[in-house]
Order: C-alpha cells, then sequence, then structure tokens
C-alpha cells in the first residue's frame, strides 16, 4: 500500500510542489490497469499525472525525442547475468539507458562489476547496483506475473528461467 502521509512528507520537506508529469505507455489491457493505478497512487501525494498511451512504435518513441518524464517498460536479461539488465538500463553507455541518468559513481560501479572474475563477488555487486537504481526511483515495479505451464512426461530438466520469463531452453531435454 505504500506510505502516502510519508510521500507527502517528503514532498513538502524538499521545499516544492510535487510536479506535473506524464506518463508514457504502450497500451493493453494489462497496461491501461497499471497506468491507472499508477495515475491515482501519485496523484494522492500532490502529482499530477497524465496519462499517455502510445500505440505503434512505442521504443522508438521514448528513446527518441518524444519520450516525458517517465514510462513503462520491459527487459529479458539475453544470459543469466544480471550484466545483460543492469548495464544496458542504467548506464549511456548500455544503449537503452531507461533510467536517463548518468551517474559517474554508478558507471564506475558497473564498470567495476562487469570486469570482476569472482562470480560470488560480483553477484553481491550487481544486488547493490539493482537496490541502488530502485533506490534511486530509476525503475517503478508495477507488477508481478504468476504463470504455470504444463510440459509433458518425456520432458527433462524443465523450469522457468527468471530473468527470460520462459523455459531454460538450453537445459530441457528429451528423456528416452
Amino acid at each position: 500500500p505504500g506510505n502516502p502521509e510519508l510521500a507527502k512528507q517528503l514532498i513538502k520537506d524538499s521545499g516544492e510542489a510535487a510536479p506535473s508529469l506524464t506518463y508514457d505507455y504502450s497500451p493493453s489491457p494489462v497496461a491501461d490497469r497499471a497506468a491507472a493505478i499508477i495515475k491515482t497512487s501519485l496523484e494522492r501525494v500532490g502529482f499530477k499525472i497524465a496519462l499517455n498511451p502510445i500505440a505503434a512504435h512505442y521504443y522508438t518513441v521514448v528513446f527518441g525525442k518524444g519520450a516525458h518524464e517517465f514510462g513503462r517498460g520491459g527487459w529479458g536479461a539475453d544470459w543469466p547475468n544480471a550484466k545483460t539488465v543492469v548495464a544496458p538500463l542504467f548506464t549511456q553507455k548500455g544503449g537503452w539507458d531507461l533510467s536517463r541518468a548518468d551517474d559517474p559513481a554508478f558507471n564506475a560501479a558497473v564498470d567495476a562489476a562487469s570486469v570482476e572474475t569472482d562470480r560470488t563477488k560480483q553477484e553481491g555487486m550487481w544486488q547493490a547496483l539493482n537496490k541502488q537504481a530502485m533506490q534511486n526511483a530509476w525503475v517503478i515495479p508495477t507488477f508481478f506475473e504468476f504463470q504455470q505451464r504444463l510440459t509433458g512426461s518425456k520432458i527433462g530438466n524443465v523450469y522457468i528461467w527468471g530473468p527470460y520469463g520462459s523455459w531454460g531452453y538450453g537445459a530441457m531435454y528429451v528423456k528416452p
């Protein structure tokens, strides 16, 4: 449920009024509901939110000059390592930079995690970077999807790989 009173107090303590913002998103039944929740939640604490559904070429618009203050996006890891998520989404050299931030300390930490060869240490570094991105509100999670999938009894090593949101195809096999 969040903490609307704390949010109002933080806005008040900033000495500035909550701004008017436009939320870009690609419309769908789920995205429309999420947009309405985002609008209602932020307006409850003083923001003025305009919804901007972009029906065609969404990513072309939001990664070009047509983007507004914030929007909806999705991402899937290319392989099981946070480098394929954190660096592309939150750094200028990553290509997408959904945060539109250019934080030198964050960039240096991403560079350090990218070359760390101790997997356990690297994992902790990526977790810290992900947490920092969330604390900076570069990403606002709006939903978590639950799914059920079935396979035949002759398919082995079946699991859903969380970062990709699909089967772990490289590890599956057909049983004799």
